[in-house]
């Protein structure tokens, strides 16, 4: 039960703080300038917004767990299969 909850804390961590970022960097690149305020009115807008509690925000903030999971998963399903 540790472990898993600090899997979901270090995920949850890195949908707050690297996944923002990537996706500001990518967007600024691609579309421009998010617009007059830079990384920092993005990453409060995505705050506010998780606050509210947007669907959307919080898939994105749990979307590091969901991949790990869903690898999980997969590798169990492969373990299983293979035995077979």
């Amino acid at each position: 039960m540790k472990k898993e909850l600090t899997l979901l804390l270090i995920s949850v961590l890195v949908g707050i703080i690297v996944l923002p970022i990537a996706i500001y960097v990518v967007g600024n690149l691609v579309f421009g300038e998010y617009g007059n305020d830079g990384y920092s009115r993005f990453f409060i807008d995505i705050l506010a917004d998780l606050i509210k509690g947007t669907g959307a925000i919080w898939f994105l903030i749990l979307s590091p767990y969901i991949v790990l999971q869903i690898l999980r998963l997969t590798r169990h399903t492969l373990r299983v299969f293979k035995q077979r």
